[in-house]
């Protein structure tokens, strides 16, 4: 047995795991309408036909999608800033809906929260939500003292529930063309036990160093996604339905991006397509590679010819089982096994270890040799085939580790 070869082979055979990528926030521009929508709760499409479109929820932690979508519409005028939400549910007979009263337990029911710093310091939020009755919570930070002037209409519907808000901008102001506040929406599914929002937070849906940016009347794109991709290793492909809110007959330049960010080697990946972007809503797709597993994110934005973000979507997770990590497990308990047994003395113990040291070399550099081949073009079910008996194999390499520490110890 070539124990010298076996033993650098393995060691040059484990990978690095690189640091996790900063948080970036998203971002959506807010158009200025010239008609309000009527508050009804109902999200009638040629009333927010042209308003701005935040990219869709995940959950909080960021672990995953939630199971029940979640859509924001925002637009504004003069006075007020208005915000439609959809709100996915199967079964709309189970909602939770027990608050009855002003800032009463509203925040325990199926709810949409909003948050916002208009001050951009992180540091105070206005903290507004409506649950499915449309009882209304609002609060200044954790004080529930403070009630804001605003209106909300609600719709039980056939697949979920939908609300309309008006808040009124202070003083009868409103913001200028390019301000920008900080924000938060968040969803609230007790149901499913779900709490899902438009920016990656870890715990909770107030966590200000976190919030995204709006921008009033900002590069003047709509963008929603339209489908994601597999969220998967190796090549995907997303769909982003992008129109123009300029009205001018000649189309604008943008680019729609994909960034793929985690703890690879490679640092990730970054994709970018130029697109020509019209008032008629268009459907472009953009490729994205995922190069390798464990827990990565994949962000889609688009920017206008200057570089400027004028939507992007929140961190979206993309969670392949830990092969690698896997793979490095058996690869240590193998040579941690092959230097203890390099330690034996000459004699029967030594020769019966190393008949199955070699077999398990033989089996390590098969299943190396098929996952690198495998890896990147495998479904989910092969792929969760080859980390089976790769747990497999690391099982029996650590038995032979333990076997070999034993053996040294009856020496």
């Amino acid at each position: 047995m070539n124990t010298r070869w076996m033993y650098v082979v393995l060691l040059g055979a484990v990978s690095c795991v690189c640091a996790e990528a900063a948080y970036t926030p998203p971002v959506v521009s807010v158009p200025l309408t010239t008609k309000a929508p009527q508050l009804d709760g109902r999200l009638e499409a040629a009333e927010w036909a042209r308003a701005g479109v935040l990219s869709d929820f995940v959950l909080v932690g960021g672990a995953s999608l939630p199971a029940l979508p979640t859509t924001v519409y925002m637009q504004y005028d003069a006075s007020n800033l208005y915000v439609g939400v959809f709100c996915s549910d199967p079964n709309p007979g189970g909602l939770k809906v027990e608050a009855t009263r002003r800032d009463g337990a509203v925040l325990q029911d199926d709810c949409v929260e909003l948050f916002f710093d208009t001050l951009l310091q992180r540091k105070d939020v206005a903290h507004l939500a409506v649950n499915a009755a449309n009882v209304q919570f609002d609060a200044w930070n954790e004080d529930v003292t403070q009630d804001f002037k605003w209106t909300s209409a609600v719709q039980r519907l056939p697949d979920g529930w939908s609300v309309e808000i008006a808040l009124p901008f202070a003083q009868g102001i409103g913001p200028k063309v390019g301000d920008t506040w900080l924000m938060n929406v968040g969803r609230s599914a007790p149901g499913l036990g779900e709490k899902s929002c438009w920016v990656a937070t870890t715990n909770s849906f107030m966590e200000l160093d976190r919030l995204g940016t709006l921008i009033f009347s900002g590069p003047p794109f709509r963008v929603s996604l339209r489908g994601l991709g597999d969220l998967w290793l190796g090549q995907n492909l997303a769909q982003v339905e992008v129109a123009s809110l300029t009205g001018g007959s000649a189309p604008l330049a943008a680019k729609l991006n994909a960034r793929v960010e985690g703890a690879f080697p490679a640092n990730g990946s970054f994709n970018a397509v130029k697109i020509k972007v019209s008032t008629e809503p268009t459907v472009w797709e953009v490729p994205y590679r995922v190069p390798g597993d464990g827990l990565s994110t994949v962000i889609f934005s688009v920017t206008d010819e200057k570089g400027t973000a004028a939507w992007r979507s929140a961190p979206y997770p993309v969670n392949i089982p830990p092969l690698t990590a896997a793979l490095q497990r058996l690869e240590r308990a193998l040579s941690e096994a092959l230097v203890i047994w390099s330690r034996l003395e000459a004699g029967e113990q030594r020769e019966s270890l190393a008949a199955s040291l070699t077999e398990m070399q033989t089996a390590w550099e098969g299943i190396n040799a098929r996952v690198l081949a495998q890896r990147q073009i495998a479904d989910r079910t092969q792929y969760a085939s080859l980390l089976a008996e790769v747990d497999f194999l690391a099982q029996a390499a650590e038995a032979l580790k333990a076997q070999a520490v034993a053996a040294t110890a009856a020496e």
